[in-house]
């Protein structure tokens, strides 16, 4: 796990100081919600900023069609979203769905969302949102 925050990290980190270069303001949206805040609203807040409600996804045929727009709605809000099953490109190293299934690091520029993909046969795939 420490070994695939480490390159979600150095994907952030670079995913940041290229949209600083850009121009790009901060998103407003990060660090909005508070670990007090009561977590239905929350999460409702999240739906609705993603245009992702219930209703959205029970429309969905698949579950892959679901995880696809969900990157999809992300990607259009600025966060970059990594899809992995192995640690870097290693086909050796599975990463263990028991010990996590995925991970959010909060930064103002790159907002970063790790989806442990079970089974995923191959490299990563990240999106990052513009």
């Amino acid at each position: 796990m420490l070994d695939t925050i480490y390159v979600c990290q150095q994907r952030q980190e670079w995913f940041r100081n290229y949209a600083r270069s850009m121009g790009e303001s901060p998103l407003a949206f990060v660090g909005s919600a508070r670990v007090g805040d009561d977590v239905v609203r929350t999460a409702a807040r999240i739906r609705e900023e993603l245009g992702f409600d219930l209703d959205a996804r029970r429309q969905m045929p698949t579950w892959t069609d679901a995880l696809r727009h969900f990157i999809e709605q992300a990607d259009g809000l600025g966060i970059l979203v990594m899809c992995n099953g192995v640690v870097h490109n290693n086909n050796y190293r599975h990463l263990d769905p028991q010990e996590f299934r995925g991970f959010a690091m909060a930064d103002d520029f790159a907002p970063l969302v790790f989806i442990q993909r079970c089974g995923y046969q191959g490299g990563a795939d990240v999106h990052a949102g513009a």
